[in-house]
């Protein structure tokens, strides 16, 4: 009878052991890197790799982040910039596949709002003054 509550209270203190030693062990480096894409600062963590491994993330995601800033730039030129100014004209565009595919989601964002979302004003916000890198404030 004494044999049970020895080994209940054995099983209790290895219990507490491992669950102070697991406490004890670093947790994992956290990585992080910044962007500057579509006028703001893009702040990027990693964690549970090494350090290589997330300088290959950080790098591959730049790239991404940048190939999508200059093709989807709404003012600079770019392909996104191309197609607008072509059908602009009334004229047809030729697009990759992720500009077809932003103004598909667009036009069924813009229909499922209602109006309220609308990517095509581009000229109204332009003549308020939008379009521009170089803020004067």
């Amino acid at each position: 009878m004494l044999a049970f509550p020895m080994t209940r209270r054995l099983h209790i203190c290895l219990l507490l052991l491992c669950l102070g030693l697991s406490a004890c062990q670093r947790s994992p480096e956290v990585h992080q890197a910044e962007f500057f894409v579509f006028g703001t600062v893009l702040d990027v963590s990693v964690q549970g790799v090494d350090r290589a491994a997330a300088s290959r993330a950080f790098a591959e995601l730049q790239r991404d982040f940048q190939t999508m800033h200059r093709d989807w730039h709404a003012w600079e030129p770019g392909m996104l910039t191309r197609v607008n100014e072509a059908f602009a004209a009334g004229n047809p565009a030729t697009a990759t596949a992720d500009i077809v595919e932003m103004i598909r989601r667009s036009q069924r964002l813009e229909t499922r709002s209602g109006g309220r979302f609308n990517p095509a004003i581009g000229a109204l916000i332009g003549l308020w003054g939008f379009h521009t890198s170089d803020y004067p404030i």
